[in-house]
Order: structure tokens, then sequence, then C-alpha cells
């Protein structure tokens, strides 16, 4: 029995061993990938982040912002965020004279 496990386990040594820098490779690749992934969303969300910037720093500087009274941060933030998507992905792809019939891109899609 001792004879059998002894071989099981030298065969599994062999196995292994030639295919450890295959299963490296793949992991390298996968790694890389993800970290590619990752980065591309960081500069999306970076780019998204200074386009709200841009719209709030435009809306405090405005008569808009002069005349509110009372008005909840919350409500505001959210017109804030629904103006910037709209204007940053919506009008965008709107005035895009490549094809009438476009789907919009897929980075636009995921974020």
């Amino acid at each position: 029995m001792s004879i059998i496990n002894d071989q099981l386990l030298q065969n599994s040594i062999k196995y292994f061993i030639n295919y450890l820098p295959y299963a490296m490779g793949a992991v390298f690749v996968i790694a890389a990938v993800v970290r590619y992934a990752i980065y591309y969303t960081v500069r999306r969300h970076d780019w998204f982040a200074r386009q709200f910037e841009h719209k709030v720093l435009k809306f405090l500087d405005s008569d808009a912002n002069k005349n509110l009274q009372n008005a909840s941060f919350y409500v505001l933030a959210k017109k804030m965020f629904e103006k910037t998507y709209y204007e940053a992905f919506a009008i965008r792809d709107k005035n895009s004279h490549s094809n009438s019939d476009s789907v919009m891109p897929l980075n636009d899609r995921v974020f």
C-alpha cells in the first residue's frame, strides 16, 4: 500500500512540475488583465468626478445658487449628478455623427 501511495505522490509531483510554468503564465495574464481593468475603471471614475466638479463649480458661481433658500444638499447633489451624467454620456452620444443606429460604447455602458 505504501508503494502505491509513493508512486501516486511522485506522479502527482511530476504532473505539477510539468504544468507549473503554464499555470504561472495563465495567472500572470489574468492578473495583467485585471490590473488594466482596475486602472481603466479608476481613470473613468476620475474623468466623471472632474466633470461633476466642473458642474458644481459652475452652479456655485451661477445666479441660481444665490437665489436658493432652504435647499437640501441631497436634492442638489442628485440634480447635479443627473445633469452631469446626462451631459457627459447622453448628449455626447446624441451628437455623435458616426451612425444613427449606433449602440452606446461598451465603456460607457459599463461605467
